[in-house]
């Protein structure tokens, strides 16, 4: 888990299924984005550029992630990087992957307390 503000109370009100319904989603979407990819893509052009540079930043919350990704591209443009509709969506993607992961961590911390005071 990542330092930064969760702001993400949709995914809360999720019940386990659900959220667990969501996570295969994620993962199937992100395994599919990648065997698209050439290797070299794979290894440094999504990992580095939009996990490194732009990350999911201090707020967790879809208004955010898509501001990044607004930003992101108007830099890429000014720089004349190659940023393309499938890596500004798989930044997406990923960062709603690490809000699922995030909140199931939460759910399993909550639980073992709960637990853990019987």
């Amino acid at each position: 888990m990542r330092f930064g503000i969760n702001l993400r109370g949709d995914l809360a009100k999720l019940d386990d299924t659900e959220i667990a319904e969501r996570y295969e989603r994620l993962v199937s979407e992100k395994e599919k984005r990648l065997q698209k990819l050439p290797k070299f893509a794979k290894q440094t052009l999504f990992r580095w550029i939009f996990g490194l540079f732009l990350g999911r930043g201090p707020l967790h919350a879809p208004i955010f992630y898509k501001t990044q990704m607004f930003v992101g591209r108007i830099l890429g443009a000014l720089s004349q990087a190659w940023i393309d509709d499938d890596a500004a969506n798989g930044y997406y993607s990923e960062c709603e992957l690490k809000d699922v992961q995030d909140e199931i961590e939460r759910r399993i911390r909550q639980r073992k307390s709960a637990v853990g005071t019987l």
